[in-house]
């Protein structure tokens, strides 16, 4: 996955980040919006708001933050990644695969990323487009999740699902 952190980020950037992985996120919606008084062209705070909020439900209000993050940093394949999260669980699968598309341009061999782009294309019930997409994340990682996804898949097909 892409290194989120380049060095010299405000320490609240990293307290944020640090607190969403110890999946205290309230904390660090809250540690984003005070950093962000401070300091509001921040993309990455932008982020990590919008990945707060996603993990605590809110997956269209979520939307907002990641837009406003990649209006700052268009180029952070994080951001649409996540972007991409959000949208697919809110069932916009064909946005969706727009993000996952954008991400794949800037990192190619992002496992997570052919996961995710898999599983939208079979919401999508294109399931050939899905096997390929599994077939790309097992290039780069092995995880089992991924082979049971890309196994299903290839039934669903051998039982005449494109």
């Amino acid at each position: 996955m892409m290194n989120l952190f380049k060095g010299g980020e405000a320490p609240w950037i990293r307290k944020g980040f640090d607190l969403l992985m110890m999946k205290k996120h309230r904390e660090a919606l809250e540690t984003f919006a005070q950093g962000l008084e401070k300091e509001p062209k921040d993309p990455l705070g932008w982020l990590g708001r919008g990945i707060a909020l996603s993990q605590l439900g809110d997956d269209r209000k979520a939307m907002e933050f990641f837009d406003y993050a990649l209006r700052l940093a268009p180029g952070m394949g994080r951001g649409w990644f996540r972007k991409g999260i959000s949208l697919a669980r809110l069932g916009r699968h064909e946005q969706a695969l727009s993000c996952f598309e954008k991400v794949l341009k800037l990192d190619p061999g992002n496992a997570p990323t052919w996961y995710h782009k898999g599983m939208s294309c079979e919401a999508l019930e294109r399931y050939r487009d899905a096997f390929d997409c599994f077939e790309q994340a097992l290039r780069f990682s092995d995880a089992q999740e991924i082979r049971e996804r890309r196994d299903a898949v290839l039934s669903l097909i051998r039982q005449g699902n494109r």
